[in-house]
């Protein structure tokens, strides 16, 4: 009886672990895409981001006179859509390109596109923001929000290592 026992859970955790090993697997390499994209390359997008870095350079970095001057080499690296039956229920766009900046230097940049969150965080956004911002980035994606950062720039270590979260 005991060895039957000891049998039929080996066989219980076998079947689960398969299917725990094989599943996560499967789903990620459903968002990994390798692609160019035109939410990534969206001119507006990138202005903004530029702005963003002069008051970063200007407040965080102590170098008001440094600036992007262009982003080149700009492709999505991962897409995790919205999808409220998986519970995901905002869009993410994972992006990366090559900043150069004015001083001749180029560096990594990475940026997370996050659109669909809303007030609270679902539905639409709040006073009609989504539709200004769809206005604002020339009828591109649907943005709420924007998060860069620049390999070797991240001071205060925000996105960990090497910009590791928004990769």
């Amino acid at each position: 009886m005991r060895c039957a026992l000891n049998g039929i859970l080996a066989a219980a955790l076998v079947v689960t672990g398969s299917f725990g090993m094989t599943a996560p697997v499967a789903a990620h390499e459903e968002y990994v895409r390798e692609v160019i994209s035109a939410e990534c390359e969206t001119p507006a997008l990138i202005k903004a981001i530029k702005s963003r870095f002069r008051i970063q350079a200007r407040k965080i970095h102590d170098r008001p006179e440094w600036r992007i001057e262009d982003v080149t080499e700009i492709h999505q690296h991962r897409h995790i859509p919205q999808d409220v039956h998986a519970q995901r229920a905002v869009d993410r766009r994972y992006c990366h390109g090559t900043a150069v900046f004015n001083d001749g230097t180029h560096r990594s940049i990475w940026y997370l596109i996050e659109g669909g969150m809303g007030f609270a965080g679902f539905g639409q956004s709040w006073l009609g923001s989504r539709d200004k911002t769809r206005k604002v980035f020339a009828n591109g994606p649907a943005v709420d929000n924007v998060e860069f950062c620049i390999e070797g720039l991240d001071k205060w270590n925000v996105y960990n290592a090497h910009c590791r979260l928004l990769r």
